[in-house]
Parts: structure tokens; sequence; C-alpha cells
């Protein structure tokens, strides 16, 4: 079985470095997408 949840939860850390380095993911990661309600 394969949990698609999870390729994203591990790269989370990750898109978030590059993304702060300038780089863009094609895709974007559905985990950073959630509404911040602070």
């Amino acid at each position: 079985r394969v949990e698609p949840v999870a390729d994203d939860l591990a790269s989370m850390l990750l898109d978030v470095l590059v993304s702060e380095a300038g780089y863009v993911r094609a895709s974007g990661n559905p985990l950073l997408w959630l509404k911040d309600d602070t």
C-alpha cells in the first residue's frame, strides 16, 4: 500500500527551505495550502 500524503509530508521541510531560497515547486505541496487562521 502507498500513502500519497506521506511523500508530501516527508518533503514539506525541503519545500519550505527551497522556497525561502527563491525556488518554487512545480505542483505545490498540498499540506501548505491550508489557510492560516491566526
